[in-house]
């Protein structure tokens, strides 16, 4: 199982857990081949990023430092980017570190 953000979704990838958006809603089940309209849909309700179905070639290999400061990285961008038209709202500022955070504790280390 791998964590890819949606722009880097190949057509026949198939994902490796449910997808649901922020509210819960069930968005895709598990095993659910990935087309482009899915990674429209995905886009749309703001999915940034899903497990894949892995080789298993990648998945215990450790990340460089390089590769995780790109990671954290793109998190932050990703994070300012969803949240950009509230930050001056303190919950909401609140609420988008907590999702940083979250966030940057899936990525293995």
């Amino acid at each position: 199982m791998k964590l890819i953000s949606v722009d880097d979704i190949k057509q026949g990838m198939m994902t490796a857990k449910a997808v649901t958006d922020p509210t819960g809603m069930l968005l895709l089940k598990e095993n659910t081949e990935l087309t482009p309209v899915w990674v429209q849909r995905l886009k749309a309700r703001k999915i940034t990023s899903v497990y894949i179905v892995d080789d298993g070639t990648s998945s215990d290999q450790a990340l460089s430092q390089e590769q995780l400061n790109a990671r954290l990285a793109e998190i932050d961008k990703k994070v300012d980017r969803m949240f950009s038209d509230c930050l001056n709202n303190p919950v909401m500022a609140s609420l988008a570190e907590s999702a940083r955070n979250q966030l940057k504790l899936k990525i293995k280390i």
